[in-house]
């Protein structure tokens, strides 16, 4: 199920509704909080399906994806708040992509804080998009090469807002 994005980025529907019809399937067995983590895996591989067809339900689907049976779904989490933001709702997405996460580090937190960045510039919100722009560009100034691409937005983005 983690690859569920990659899956839908590549168009690898087939995998897709492998996942689907497990997820399905879990949802019947099991104890009460087994079937809704399973629950929650057949609403998010539904999302990621919209997704990959480029379906608009695409972004209700991972809007409605309940965060209290996944916390730590965070990929799950920056779809819904590019989705909306892609869809006008810049200050719900914002408020999606300014959530505390429950965890005490992962690097999930700076490619959200690229997209908060992104909204916040575009919603003319200077100081939010300078403090989420200085976090990628602090986080990754020496990550290797794949995360320079992030590095130099971020740098770039500072640069034009005087950051």
């Amino acid at each position: 199920f983690y690859a569920l994005p990659w899956f839908a980025q590549r168009g690898n529907g087939q995998a897709i509704s492998v996942l689907q019809q497990r997820a399905d399937s879990g949802t019947r067995v099991g104890s009460d909080f087994a079937r809704r983590a399973w629950r929650y895996r057949a609403a998010s591989t539904r999302a990621y399906a919209a997704l990959m067809r480029k379906d608009t339900a695409a972004a209700t689907a991972f809007a409605a994806l309940p965060d209290t049976l996944c916390i730590a779904c965070y990929v799950d989490r920056l779809h819904a708040g590019r989705l909306l933001a892609a869809k006008g709702k810049a200050d719900d997405a914002s408020v999606l992509l300014g959530q505390r996460l429950n965890t005490l580090i992962t690097p999930m937190e700076v490619l959200i804080a690229l997209e908060r960045g992104r909204i916040a510039a575009k919603t003319g919100k200077r100081e939010e998009a300078v403090r989420a722009y200085k976090l990628v560009a602090d986080a990754w100034a020496t990550g290797d090469a794949g995360l320079q691409t992030y590095v130099q937005e971020a740098r770039r983005e500072l640069s034009r807002l005087g950051g």
